[in-house]
């Protein structure tokens, strides 16, 4: 219907008859690290970035972004794909260490990883099991939605009550100067 109402040319006509052409991106990626399970983490409104989690066949669980798999990625981006956040194209996926969910411990006989939202957006649980047990909290954008340890609850306290006493200052000399042009 926008699209409808936006168009500079109001003569053309739209059928659900003639589809127009879809454009099927479709682009190839070399792991070196060899896989037995995949799976995506997800969240409770689906904001938070999404991670794909590979199974590797040393029984350890990898985490790949999936910015890194988008199909869209050019060879060499342009301002508007490098400001709509697209990598360039390599075919080859980096293998960062830090990107090993399960650090230095094997999964023993790792066979599947289930992925499970939480109630704060940013964490999805993750558990990966097979003959031994993994199970730990992710968050793939970080902790938008906590509070740090640091965070300082008594200036969050402090500008509260001062909000509070400006609004009620306000509100009496508002009040003052309605009583006194009533009068005059």
């Amino acid at each position: 219907v926008f699209d409808l109402l936006t168009k500079t040319n109001q003569n053309e006509t739209v059928s659900s008859y003639a589809p127009s052409a879809l454009r099927v991106l479709g682009q190839s990626y070399v792991l070196s690290v060899g896989m037995k399970t995949m799976t995506v983490t997800s969240s409770s409104f689906g904001i938070t970035a999404s991670q794909v989690l590979l199974g590797t066949l040393s029984d350890q669980v990898y985490a790949i972004d999936k910015k890194l798999l988008d199909p869209r990625r050019p060879v060499k981006p342009s301002n508007a794909d490098k400001e709509e956040g697209l990598v360039p194209y390599n075919e080859f996926l980096p293998i960062a260490p830090q990107y090993f969910i399960t650090y230095t411990h094997q999964v023993l006989g790792l066979e599947k990883i289930q992925c499970y939202p939480t109630r704060r957006e940013s964490t999805t649980l993750m558990l990966a099991y097979g003959i031994d047990i993994f199970y730990t909290r992710l968050t793939p954008s970080k902790s938008f939605d906590m509070l740090e340890d640091d965070f300082s609850y008594s200036l969050l306290v402090t500008t509260i009550m001062g909000l509070l006493i400006a609004t009620f200052v306000t509100f009496s000399m508002v009040q003052r100067d309605n009583v006194k042009r009533n009068w005059v």
